[in-house]
């Protein structure tokens, strides 16, 4: 119901394309609490909700496309204890990670059956298309990291085996799908690691992606070691760079790239540089996110030209000095999650029908939406009876508790004083 509010928001806000966020194709695995999950075939209970959620993000003539995704060896460890990934390296920082263990090559390809299976229900609910999410640290992506992937097989070593996982998914959801049904893929333009799948891994694998009949190509770069995503990159370079992260790098892959439509996202905030990026660099579409969790009509502000710039959430979402020791432990992902708690805050309110927030109280919104987590990741303990696997493979702690009383704490205190 949330999801059908938010969404009919969305298409009524101006964006030709929607594409929903990390649809996870295994109930076991999730990149957080609260996911969307198509693992398998659905009942019609869920096909239903599925239909309307279709619909809700259909008004207004917007295409919708459901991205599926895989978390890898970033499943949240307030679902899963453990997690599948191409070699068992861990995330290295402190993330609220699972533990990954090495996929063996069935698994691999009763993996990729999930995605065919999920792109089949997406069809079947109505949706335009679905996207292939191999970006951001994700299954699909960590088999192109030689960082996160140390196999000796078919799926390891040179970079057309490290690709074999991502294009034999591309050409499975496609032979089963057909060809009236949208298919495409968002990769790495770079994962931004020394050692890691490079910017020159990207153009060589996009030239490969060009030749699988896809719909799109959206590009984007980082994962949870190296978050470029969230625009941890470029600051000290030019505002066009700072603000539109990748499409440097886009300029590259779009010489390797002639048969399917580009898509970029990552920073775009001006009308002038994204007028730009479509005029006189070849890219075809236009990605936004975090505007829209600012403002879900923002886009049809920018369209009807009562803006010339979007709201950002870097100049609105301040981060607050009584949480700078958290800056002092974490580093850059102190500012990410702060930022991804206020942007979670504001989703939860969209999909009340309630306005979101230029400023949400940042604590409030760490501290709301890490009890939301909770509650809902403790409702998970209620999938798995029928599956010792699941059950098994269920954590202990369902959720950082310490990090709960350290914010209570400091609320508390700046409420006396």
């Amino acid at each position: 119901k949330k999801h059908v509010t938010l969404y009919s928001a969305w298409a009524k806000g101006g964006c030709g394309l929607l594409v929903t966020g990390n649809v996870q194709i295994d109930r076991r695995y999730l990149e957080r609490p609260g996911n969307v999950c198509i693992d398998g075939p659905q009942d019609e209970k869920q096909m239903q909700a599925l239909r309307n959620y279709a619909k809700a993000a259909q008004k207004n003539g917007t295409k919708c496309f459901v991205q599926i995704s895989h978390p890898g060896r970033q499943a949240n460890i307030m679902v899963a204890k453990q997690s599948p990934a191409p070699s068992a390296i861990p995330i290295k920082g402190l993330m609220p990670v699972a533990e990954p263990f090495e996929m063996s090559n069935a698994v691999v390809k009763e993996t990729i059956q999930k995605y065919v299976d999920a792109a089949l229900v997406c069809k079947e609910a109505g949706f335009d298309g679905v996207q292939l999410h191999s970006a951001h640290g994700y299954l699909l992506s960590t088999f192109l990291n030689p960082l996160a992937n140390v196999r000796s097989d078919e799926y390891g070593g040179p970079l057309e085996n490290r690709a074999k996982p991502l294009l034999d998914t591309i050409r499975a959801v496609r032979q089963a799908v057909g060809e009236d049904f949208a298919v495409g893929v968002k990769i790495n333009s770079s994962d931004f690691q020394k050692g890691g799948f490079t910017h020159h891994d990207a153009i060589v694998v996009a030239e490969w992606l060009d030749n699988e009949r896809l719909d799109f190509i959206e590009l984007s770069g980082g994962n949870y070691e190296s978050p470029a995503m969230v625009g941890e990159l470029g600051k000290k370079k030019s505002t066009v760079e700072r603000e539109a992260y990748f499409l440097k790098y886009a300029r590259d892959i779009k010489q390797a790239v002639s048969k399917t439509p580009l898509m970029v996202t990552g920073g775009f905030r001006s009308r002038d540089v994204m007028e730009n990026a479509l005029t006189n660099d070849g890219i075809g579409m236009i990605g936004l996110g975090r505007p829209l969790c600012l403002k879900t009509d923002c886009v049809n502000d920018l369209l009807e030209g009562r803006i010339d710039t979007l709201k950002s959430p870097e100049t609105y979402w301040v981060f607050p000095w009584y949480l700078k020791w958290m800056k002092l432990l974490l580093g850059s992902l102190a500012k990410i999650g702060t930022d991804m708690g206020s942007m979670y805050w504001n989703l939860y309110l969209a999909g009340d029908g309630k306005p979101m927030l230029d400023q949400p109280n940042v604590l409030l919104s760490m501290m709301r939406t890490n009890i939301k987590d909770y509650q809902v990741g403790t409702s998970l303990k209620g999938l798995p009876l029928d599956d010792p696997t699941l059950q098994q493979n269920q954590p202990k702690s369902k959720i950082p508790v310490y990090i709960l009383v350290v914010l209570l704490a400091i609320y508390l205190f700046r409420k006396m004083n």
